[in-house]
């Protein structure tokens, strides 16, 4: 799998693993957890507004691990597990510039795949994913 040299991890020795926790049973909420060797990178949380038919998420990486590809894990962690739970996955509409630049480069790389603000993980996504361990 190639991909460009921006996006891969300066670290990828370090075992990463994630969590996921929903106080709506998947039905319209979830967050999830992405840490390397037990301590927390970063979280995202999604929630679904069905009476407006939008999403609403934030994302938060933790120094001092920012700029180091974990944002653009993560994105693909949450697009997988909304997806995977049926709440099908569609970008915030308020994205900071920076957020925007995620999801470009993820498309770039051809890791995820949408229309619309609305995205699933590509096979060579879920690859990606699968040779981290996750």
């Amino acid at each position: 799998m190639k991909l460009t040299k921006a996006f891969l991890l300066r670290e990828n020795t370090d075992k990463l693993t994630f969590t996921t926790s929903s106080v709506s049973d998947f039905q319209n909420s979830f967050t999830l957890t992405l840490m390397k060797n037990n301590q927390k990178i970063g979280v995202f949380k999604y929630y679904y507004d069905s009476d407006e038919l939008t999403s609403h998420n934030s994302a938060d990486i933790f120094n001092p691990y920012r700029n180091q590809g974990y944002g653009k894990i993560l994105l693909m962690l949450a697009i997988r597990t909304a997806n995977d739970n049926d709440l099908g996955y569609t970008e915030d509409k308020s994205l900071t510039a920076d957020q925007r630049r995620v999801y470009d480069s993820l498309l770039k790389n051809e890791l995820i795949d949408g229309a619309i603000g609305s995205y699933k993980l590509t096979t060579k996504g879920e690859d990606y994913l699968e040779s981290l361990g996750l």
